[in-house]
């Protein structure tokens, strides 16, 4: 079989840059160009030139493991901080999970196996699918580190909360929305979902979802693009805890939103609801 140097180089060097990439993205550690660029080409270099040594296999594949260190030390180099030394850590645990997944991927794309004696290994794998492959996973897992980030975002701003309503209470999460300056006479104004509030009002029921039969407290008009709109409160005693303690206990208004539908809250909490004079 005839390998072409400059091939190998090329593909190595795409493939660690690629994973030590997404690695950094994926760490949220900030890395410069040149310095990621020269540790792919360090491990170009080592992929080419390691077949020509004679080592045991069981040293092999520590030599190969370790080596992955070395490069995402050459990223980060020179670490002065101790939260430097924990990202870094946090990094390599990225580039290897990585690296098997896009080593799998590839290995699933190309389905031509030969029998060696060390098992079944890939015959060849072609520059054109190897590029095709990395593209799509580096696409791919771009995509669901994104997503990830994301929704650990939003579970930052979610607290155990309760519901207290006459003799019923509700568990609930809540979101705190720091865009929801709602309230009534001084007092902020909560949205619920509506299986929520069946929950906390089902012998009391609403006719429709902006008229109540008995247990109004008041009116709340809010404005939108489709025009204005009038919604029916309701006072309950709301709790936010956190590792089990009550982090705050007030009295707020309660309104029917139908327009959450978020599958980790069913709350929106009001933007001044941990401010002690609200």
């Amino acid at each position: 079989m005839v390998v072409y140097i400059e091939y190998a180089l090329l593909e190595n060097f795409v493939l660690d840059c690629t994973l030590l990439c997404l690695a950094c993205h994926a760490s949220k550690a900030a890395f410069s160009w040149k310095k990621l660029c020269l540790s792919g080409l360090l491990g170009s270099l080592f992929a080419l030139f390691f077949p020509l040594l004679s080592l045991p296999p069981f040293l092999e594949v520590w030599v190969k493991f370790l080596f992955g260190f070395v490069l995402c030390l050459v990223v980060f180099m020179p670490i002065k901080r101790q939260k430097d030394w924990g990202r870094y850590a946090f990094t390599c645990c990225f580039f290897f999970l990585f690296a098997f997944g896009l080593g799998g991927a590839i290995l699933a794309l190309y389905s031509a196996f030969s029998y060696t004696q060390n098992g079944y290994a890939i015959t060849t794998a072609p520059f054109t699918l190897v590029l095709c492959a990395t593209l799509l996973f580096t696409l791919f897992l771009y995509a669901l580190i994104k997503k990830w980030y994301q929704k650990r975002a939003v579970f930052a701003h979610i607290y155990n909360c309760a519901i207290a309503y006459k003799q019923r209470r509700v568990a609930v999460l809540g979101f705190y929305d720091s865009g929801n300056f709602a309230q009534k006479n001084g007092t902020p104004v909560c949205f619920i979902t509506p299986d929520i509030a069946y929950d906390l009002q089902s012998d009391e029921m609403w006719s429709d979802m902006n008229k109540s039969r008995g247990q109004v407290c008041d009116e709340l008009v809010v404005c939108s693009v489709g025009g204005e709109k009038t919604l029916s409160l309701f006072k309950a005693d709301l709790e936010i805890c956190m590792h089990g303690t009550i982090l705050r206990k007030t009295d707020v208004y309660f309104a029917v939103s139908p327009h959450i539908i978020s599958r980790e809250y069913k709350l929106l909490l009001h933007t001044s609801i941990f401010d002690k004079t609200a």
